[in-house]
């Protein structure tokens, strides 16, 4: 995984990450490293917050045209992510209101989410004087079990250039991904006639594992082993699943 530990600068402060600048504060409490956006404190593209590069608010993936696919071309600039046409499926057991629909929009993150869920849930949500409120949900998974999992389903096969996986929240940091894996499949070569959903999903394949961070990123050509299995260049699902059990709650943010 690309979850990192080193400290980063918040301006007046520093944390281990910039999702910890915060710490139920305003804008004004992320700085210096990081940058203050859609309700959230991240890491500045090439700062010390960022593994590398970093897309920041931007969505999940970025992809080329697979043959006969017809999905726009994009650059390799993080800011540009987009994510191509898909459908999210989810096994897990939601905090009411708190569904997958809200981890992955379609044409990339927009610059301000208005995002309807139950805001009186969680502090996150709370009104604070003279700041704009957070108008962002996320997926919010209870009674978290091995074998549980949400799945992006692409509408077409997909060469992946990159992806962001983004977990936890600054008030709920606790609820990230005790144990997981991000897995990408092909299209089921027996798939139904008519299929849905996940069926048309083949043999899943780990791409990154999964270990209580926050942030995780991966890039075509950064160095890390990939499965031989893989067919980067048709994709069809990307899913992060749960490997073990675990008491906290489960926030992910963005896939």
């Amino acid at each position: 995984g690309s979850h990192h530990s080193q400290t980063v600068s918040c301006g007046g402060h520093s944390a281990p990450h910039c999702g910890g600048c915060l710490q139920g504060h305003g804008p004004s409490w992320c700085n210096g490293d990081c940058l203050y956006a859609a309700g959230m404190c991240v890491a500045k593209v090439g700062g010390a917050g960022a593994p590398g590069s970093q897309p920041g608010q931007r969505s999940a993936f970025q992809n080329m045209p697979a043959p006969g696919g017809g999905v726009q071309a994009l650059n390799t600039d993080y800011a540009n992510f987009d994510n191509p046409p898909a459908d999210v499926f989810s096994t897990f057991v939601v905090v009411p209101t708190f569904e997958s629909h809200f981890i992955y929009v379609v044409g990339g993150e927009p610059e301000h989410r208005n995002d309807i869920c139950d805001f009186h849930v969680s502090p996150a949500h709370k009104q604070k004087p003279g700041l704009t409120r957070l108008t962002q949900c996320w997926l919010w998974a209870k009674q978290v079990s091995a074998g549980q999992h949400v799945t992006v389903v692409l509408r077409q096969p997909t060469a992946i250039e990159a992806i962001h996986v983004e977990l936890g929240q600054t008030v709920h940091f606790k609820d990230v991904l005790s144990n997981g894996r991000l897995e990408l499949a092909s299209t089921r070569a027996s798939a139904p006639s008519q299929p849905s959903g996940v069926e048309v999903c083949g043999d899943f394949r780990p791409l990154l594992s999964i270990m209580s961070g926050r942030t995780y990123q991966w890039r075509r050509g950064d160095g890390k082993p990939i499965d031989a299995a893989i067919d980067l260049g048709a994709v069809r699902c990307v899913r992060l699943s749960v490997v073990d059990n675990q008491a906290d709650w489960l926030i992910v943010q963005r896939l």
